[in-house]
């Protein structure tokens, strides 16, 4: 079905670029010296850092919800005549349910969000403190056997990152060349797939060996400690 998709899309979206045989190595010479000038610009490199690390912790860490609903639902005083197993599918459909409802909720709101600001620069620092901010409370609370507001927290990590995806693919296309722009959110897919990897690996061992609250913590303030690198600045 996905094929047919773009097999439907119509021919003016594939620009001026031309398909003949003799072009294509001129054609990929010059795509690749414009991907490269670009990336030159330490701001670009900032911005691909920007978008690409809150999603990897976003992916890193999201699973860890489960557990952490898991034991809320073992704490609950409802639902006493289920059991363990029930109650804890019923309360984490219920939760689920409730995430998806409220991060289509931000996906909506995200321009009027960045509206608010002068520069896509200021929502997309805030919203990346906040995120990380947002999980280390949330490992905080864990820890301390608050559960109710631990999950509060880390639904409010799931709202940041849809809140501030539409603002960060925004951001590339202000920045960049059109020609270049589906290169270059293709590298930030995957440098979000290399930040979810090693903070993965980092929130597995961590949560192995002293629990997903303390996983959790750790992970998030030292992606909180790498903020001066990752922030973006305002445009002039």
């Amino acid at each position: 079905m996905g094929l047919l998709l773009m097999m439907s899309y119509p021919a003016w979206m594939d620009g001026s670029i031309q398909r003949k045989s003799s072009d294509i190595w001129k054609s990929t010479k010059e795509t690749l010296l414009n991907f490269w000038r670009s990336f030159r610009h330490p701001g670009v490199l900032r911005g691909i850092l920007n978008v690409s690390s809150h999603g990897g912790y976003y992916r890193a860490v999201k699973d860890y919800l489960q557990p952490v609903m898991q034991s809320l639902a073992l704490s609950l005083p409802f639902f006493v005549s289920l059991d363990d197993e029930r109650k804890s599918a019923l309360m984490i459909g219920l939760i689920y349910f409730i995430i998806h409802f409220l991060s289509s909720a931000a996906t909506r709101r995200s321009g009027a969000f960045s509206g608010m600001f002068s520069s896509l620069s200021t929502p997309l620092n805030i919203t990346l403190i906040a995120g990380f901010a947002f999980g280390a409370l949330s490992g905080l609370l864990y820890i301390f056997d608050l559960m109710i507001l631990s999950v509060v927290f880390f639904i409010l990590v799931y709202l940041v990152e849809n809140l501030r995806l539409p603002a960060g693919i925004s951001w590339f296309t202000d920045k960049l060349d059109t020609n270049i722009l589906a290169t270059t959110l293709s590298v930030e897919s995957q440098g979000k797939s290399l930040f979810t990897a090693v903070l993965a690996l980092g929130m597995g061992l961590l949560a192995d060996r002293f629990g997903p609250g303390i996983a959790l913590l750790l992970i998030s303030l030292v992606m909180l400690v790498t903020i001066p690198l990752l922030r973006l600045r305002a445009n002039k």
